[in-house]
């Protein structure tokens, strides 16, 4: 539909005297939202919807990069679909207000999941957060899309025990899901993440698992504190247990691995601190996210401990990506010197679930049926305001570039007038992300005291309607906005 026939649309309760320029923004949705649909069967509809399911796990924390060094997530985001088609194909971006998009592609396996191995963030100093956007696509083009949970930025793993009361997103929570990956001599193409298969745990570098922390046995921790001075005992001291409830993971504390989706856990494990290759032992406080632990096999001799370690053999001569998990002894010197295979990192993960109607593919008609056209995302004006002594519009809002097939701006029109000249402006040094600044010239339009409609249109004729107006004071000579 034209701008021109939009305009000169007759609406159905309006009379037969009322004129033709009395068509307002207003009488302009009703118009669209009073069109009469053929409503389809429930036999069709049944065919058209069917309901899927689509669960995204993913760190709760990320690094950020510097210069040529890509720090990709670890672990990486995995996707997993259920009930859905098998050709459709998955994207996901990195959502940052001081950087570019970051977008990767990635198909669906034959169990319909999908993972995420080279996204990164870049170097920035303002940003502390970022979030993961999730679009499901079919024939190249996003019917559904998801947004996680604000990802916290750090610039490196904390040596130091975590401060609870400071911010505790850099904690792992106690009872929570994570996921734990072994490294070895810091090498990324040397990385392997606990996981499980044929209900055994086992390391692999191409799959990862998340696993629900179960606390069994939480030590008791002792705070020394020292009486004031005015006591002659004041070089004395006293212990004292803490009084909050536990809900942080801590050192010392013995807990069992549980696979959050097959349900296979580990025996009791003691959580212990690693720092430089040894063992800190006698550690305690909470776990900071993204630091370097053991997991000693807690029915094990303490004068001989074993450790988890990812230095088993080989599950077989096809997968030589798949190692059983085992239990080793630590080397015993003045320190007990923890070898990278029984090093592990441990993240906290968050969970993203949602529905989604996936449409069924439909018995082609001849001639086949045209492709529906997408409107989102839809642009939108935050402010409008005339500049008499320009004659211009000054416009802000978003959303007011069409990506494809060509990335091109949108066409204002006034009316039947358009498209009008723009010129985009130099945004303040404080604005909103995203935003574009829109200077338009007014003088093309000619003075009329009728209210003309702003609308916006793409590339390929579609009409986007502002809900903004435009009308010719006779008395102030010049546009009034509304």
């Amino acid at each position: 539909m034209s701008i021109e026939s939009l305009l000169t649309f007759s609406h159905p309760r309006q009379s037969q005297t009322a004129s033709t320029n009395d068509i307002t923004i207003n009488n302009l949705l009703t118009c669209d939202m009073k069109r009469k649909w053929a409503e389809p069967s429930l036999s069709v509809r049944k065919k058209l919807k069917k309901k899927s399911k689509v669960v995204c796990y993913y760190g709760a924390v990320a690094q950020k990069s510097y210069g040529s060094e890509k720090r990709f997530l670890c672990p990486p985001p995995i996707v997993q679909l259920k009930g859905a088609n098998k050709e459709m194909e998955l994207s996901m971006s990195i959502l940052c207000e001081d950087n570019d998009i970051l977008e990767q592609h990635t198909a669906l396996d034959e169990h319909h999941s999908g993972s995420f191995r080279y996204l990164h963030v870049t170097g920035t100093a303002k940003a502390k957060q970022f979030k993961l956007q999730l679009n499901l696509l079919q024939n190249e083009s996003s019917f559904a899309s998801f947004l996680s949970k604000p990802i916290s930025i750090i610039s490196k793993p904390s040596k130091k025990t975590a401060k609870t009361s400071r911010n505790t997103s850099t904690c792992i929570l106690a009872n929570s899901p994570v996921s734990l990956f072994n490294r070895i001599n810091s090498q990324t193409v040397r990385t392997k993440y606990m996981t499980c298969d044929h209900n055994r745990l086992c390391a692999k570098n191409t799959t990862w698992s998340p696993f629900d922390v179960i606390v069994l046995c939480q030590p008791k921790q002792v705070v020394i504190t020292k009486q004031s001075k005015s006591s002659p005992r004041y070089n004395t001291s006293r212990l004292q247990l803490p009084k909050t409830p536990v809900s942080y993971l801590t050192y010392g504390t013995e807990i069992i691995l549980r696979e959050s989706r097959t349900g296979l856990s580990s025996p009791p494990l003691i959580l212990c601190k690693v720092d430089r290759g040894r063992l800190v032992e006698s550690a305690y406080g909470p776990v900071s996210q993204m630091q370097k632990i053991a997991l000693r096999l807690a029915s094990s001799d303490p004068q001989h401990p074993v450790y988890l370690s990812a230095a088993g053999s080989m599950s077989s001569e096809q997968d030589t990506h798949q190692t059983w998990l085992d239990y080793s002894p630590s080397r015993k010197l003045e320190q007990e010197e923890i070898d990278d295979y029984l090093c592990w990192t441990i993240v906290g993960i968050h969970t993203l679930e949602g529905e989604f109607d996936e449409r069924q593919p439909t018995t082609p008609s001849s001639p086949p049926p045209e492709q529906p056209r997408l409107v989102n995302p839809y642009p939108y004006l935050t402010h409008l305001q005339y500049k008499p002594e320009t004659n211009t519009l000054e416009a802000i809002g978003q959303h007011l570039i069409q990506a494809a097939p060509v990335p091109r701006l949108l066409e204002p029109w006034l009316g039947t007038h358009g498209p009008l000249p723009t010129r985009i402006a130099s945004p303040p040094e404080t604005h909103t992300p995203h935003e574009i600044h829109w200077s338009i010239d007014l003088s093309s339009v000619k003075q009329q005291t009728e209210e003309l409609p702003l609308l916006l249109v793409r590339q390929d004729g579609l009409v986007y309607h502002t809900g903004k107006s435009l009308k010719w004071d006779q008395e102030g000579e010049g546009w009034l906005c509304k």
